[in-house]
């Protein structure tokens, strides 16, 4: 029996090919993009980590008791007490460290690196392809850097790396799939016992294993007790207490609002494209009701045939999964192309079983969806009528129209809600674009540089290097200015902390003081980057590291610190290194440091050949009169003559600053590509119901113009009832959109989710893709000969 309606309802689908390309290029699309972004988030939500017990895996956290807000970070000296005390973990290790200079085989590089306690490999139990667990100093290195470097991954055992200047040796190469932290390609095995043991400086994040019987409820109770015994024993410690969470939690936190709403976005095109579909078949179903009046006529029941409709809709539904998983690798690939490169997990992502399954599932879903309202519709057929009737236009009644209408306007109300969606998201990146950074990114080449130091006097001596580096560089044709800072704009390094006043602040436990960025600079740093000097002056060659201790602070520390007072003279001091007052010599204007998203903070600047243990990593900022990338090599060739050793890799400020922008970028694209698809799929079923209506009002329309109407007259009958449909769904739209206001809220910046103007624009925009969907179906209705119309009839 069933393979009966299997090959009926091949054989209705051969019979009308358009119908059938349409229907499956619909659902295609709506399957396909639901199918792309769940590789996505199933590849960095779903899917478990690549590490033995992942389940077991956890990160611990500070968390404050005023705000209740976590800082995925610890202290030293909190480390301590939490590695002596807990009784929940089987193993700790704290962690730390980023990109920064290598060499390695006679050439330095760039590379993530990171730095581990031995119990580090412990927590996360993956074998190395080669060698053993690091020892205390010594490292390991992924298979990629090995492969790069020595051509076979158990080439690179007993091999040396240098880091800081000290050479380590290669004990163990991780494999592939091991990339933790992110992007780490070499990780280097420190003393367990952290250099900084203070209770303020948040410097080391911490993973852990449980033990095998222990939860994550009961750790945190455990962390909780014992930052209540330290909250008791130390000032500092009054305030905070300690958490922990699944590692996969912190892993992917940050972007799991975004991609569930990229997944709910699609959710809502698969929707709209079952509801065109279920439309495109209840307008097939008029011109099939005389063939089901007569099966049911020859002794077929209803439930036979609304079986025989649902093995048509559900042969339709896998046609469209097949082209869906066709779209589906294509979409995937093109969405890890346009990923932001901060997006975790990246390189698990791919279309894989389960991704298929998923696909298979969600056809099968859409068949059963879309098939719903025409099996009804087929089981209301009055079969006396339909058997009377000769079928040239089909049988129709008041009930399919107003299912047809219902649905036209159900996929009006979730293109609205995509389409304002769109519109606050571009709202919000357009505003990022164009927002007053405080500095002027265009025309600038940027350079990481790393000179490898270890010791108090090549840390100097790396400063000295850097002003070689500038002057040299600043000489070089098509080159206007050369400086350096630690922390530029957008970039990967920097540092913030607590800062005091001479006379105002006190360092002390449990003491609460004000929060600065703190940057190091060299002469001309300002001017290269366009930010204006307000008061004083600007750091000089004077200022060394003999010399009495300078520092220039922005407009906000000046109005934040100094309200009513002239800053200039004043005296500050910072725990970066030096214990030391820093006497204020000017003022400059205020910028956006980590992306056009923040907020103009207080920034606190330093000369870098005074504070030489951060300035031995810098971004050297090249203001250029020609294009700033094809400077590049005479850039990279006078530091190489300078130093070979010196690791450099090259940008230019305004792709930082892009990059910093990349995941606004990444979900505005995708949303809108998601609303304008909506859009013109909810054209389509307008159109598709209007140009039906039309036909089967021919006779009544034709005789009102018979009878003397207007063609003015017919078009707004028809174009009223579009415009009716319109408003049901966009107040249902509007209804929806402010019920998930809250959800947006969080991808927003500068642009509340109530903004009205989008609302304005988006109602405006739905309203004239109605009217253009309609345009069709008005001018057939106006062309009608009222005697053709009335003789057929």
């Amino acid at each position: 029996m069933i393979s009966t309606d299997l090959k009926q309802a091949i054989r209705w689908l051969r019979k009308s090919p358009g119908f059938t390309l349409v229907a499956v290029a619909t659902l295609g699309a709506g399957i396909g993009l639901n199918t792309a972004i769940f590789s996505v988030v199933h590849g960095v939500l779903l899917a478990p980590l690549t590490f033995p017990d992942e389940q077991r895996i956890v990160s611990i956290s500070t968390l404050s008791l005023e705000s209740g807000r976590e800082t995925p970070r610890m202290t030293g000296g909190d480390l301590e007490d939490v590695r002596k005390q807990a009784g929940s973990f089987e193993a700790l290790s704290r962690y730390f460290g980023g990109e920064m200079g290598v060499q390695v085989s006679g050439r330095a590089e760039f590379t993530g690196v990171a730095f581990v306690e031995e119990g580090f490999y412990r927590v996360f139990g993956t074998p190395p392809v080669a060698g053993h667990a690091p020892a205390e100093g010594q490292v390991a290195v992924s298979e990629s850097f090995a492969q790069r470097n020595f051509g076979r991954a158990g080439d690179a055992l007993g091999r040396a790396v240098s880091v800081e200047g000290k050479s380590y040796e290669i004990a163990a190469v991780m494999p592939y799939t091991y990339q933790f932290p992110s992007k780490s390609n070499l990780w280097l095995t420190v003393p367990a016992r952290p250099e900084n043991l203070n209770r303020t400086a948040y410097n080391y994040r911490v993973a852990a294993k449980l033990k095998p019987a222990v939860g994550v409820e009961q750790a945190r109770a455990d962390l909780g007790a014992i930052g209540a015994r330290l909250a008791a024993a130390y000032p500092e410690n009054k305030k905070k207490t300690f958490t922990t969470a699944p590692m996969r939690d912190q892993l992917v936190g940050p972007v799991r609002t975004m991609l569930l709403v990229l997944m709910g976005a699609v959710a809502l095109v698969l929707l709209i494209a079952c509801a065109n579909v279920a439309n495109l078949l209840l307008a097939r179903a008029t011109t099939r009701v005389r063939e089901m009046a007569v099966r049911a006529a020859l002794g077929a029941g209803r439930g036979r045939i609304i079986r025989q409709l649902l093995t048509e809709s559900l042969v339709l539904g896998l046609l469209g999964g097949l082209a869906g998983c066709a779209l589906a690798y294509l979409g995937t690939e093109a969405m890890l192309r346009l990923a932001p490169e901060n997006l975790p997990r990246l390189n698990e992502v791919h279309v894989d079983t389960t991704t298929l399954v998923f696909a298979t599932l969600i056809s099968m879903f859409s068949a059963v969806l879309f098939s719903l309202a025409p099996a009804w519709q087929a089981s209301r057929v009055d079969l006396n009528e339909a058997l009377k009737r000769s079928g040239g236009r089909g049988v129709g009644n008041r009930g399919s129209h107003r299912l047809r209408g219902a649905l036209a306007s159900a996929e009006i109300a979730l293109a609205f809600v995509l389409a304002l969606g769109a519109g606050l998201l571009m709202k919000s990146f357009l505003g990022l674009t164009s927002a007053d950074l405080g500095f002027r990114p265009d025309g600038v080449l940027v350079m990481y540089a790393h000179v490898p130091a270890n010791e108090e006097a090549e840390y100097k001596r790396a400063t000295g290097t850097f002003e070689k580096i500038l002057r040299e560089v600043s000489v070089l044709p098509g080159v206007k200015s050369a400086s350096a800072a630690m922390g530029m704009p957008a970039g990967q390094y920097g540092s913030n902390g607590s800062y005091a006043v001479e006379g105002k602040h006190v360092f002390a436990p449990g003491a609460k003081m004000p929060q600065a960025g703190f940057r190091l600079a060299s002469p001309g740093y300002f001017a290269t980057l366009g930010i204006p000097l307000l008061r004083g002056r600007d750091f000089s060659e004077r200022d060394q590291y003999s010399a009495p201790v300078v520092a220039i602070i922005s407009q906000a520390l000046a109005r934040e610190t100094f309200p009513n007072e002239d800053p200039l003279g004043k005296r500050i001091k910072c725990g970066l290194d030096r214990d030391e007052w820093m006497t204020v010599v000017g003022v400059v204007g205020d910028i956006r440091s980590e992306s056009p998203a923040a907020k103009m903070a207080p920034e606190l600047y330093m000369a870098f050949q005074q504070h030489p243990y951060f300035a031995n990593e810098l971004q050297v900022a090249i203001r250029t009169a020609i294009a700033p990338a094809s400077l590049t090599e005479a850039v990279r060739s006078t530091v190489s003559r300078t130093n070979p050793g010196i690791a450099m890799k090259f940008t230019t400020l305004r792709e930082m600053v892009s990059e910093s922008i990349s995941a606004p970028r990444f979900r505005t694209f995708l949303v809108g590509i998601f609303a304008a698809l909506a859009l013109l799929l909810a054209m389509a079923g307008i159109h598709g119901v209007m140009s039906y209506a039309v036909a089967q009002r021919t006779p009544e329309l034709g005789l009102r113009m018979a009878l003397g109407a207007p063609v003015s007259s017919v078009a707004g009958l028809v174009l009223g009832k579009a415009l009716l449909l319109a408003a049901a769904g966009l107040a249902v739209g509007i209804a929806l959109s402010l019920a998930s206001g809250k959800v947006m809220q969080s991808l927003l910046v500068g642009v509340k989710p109530a903004d009205a103007f989008t609302y304005a624009a988006a109602v405006g925009g739905v309203i004239l893709a109605v009217l253009t969907a309609t345009a069709v179906p008005v001018w057939r209705a106006t062309r009608i000969d009222p005697m053709v119309a009335l003789r057929d009839e």
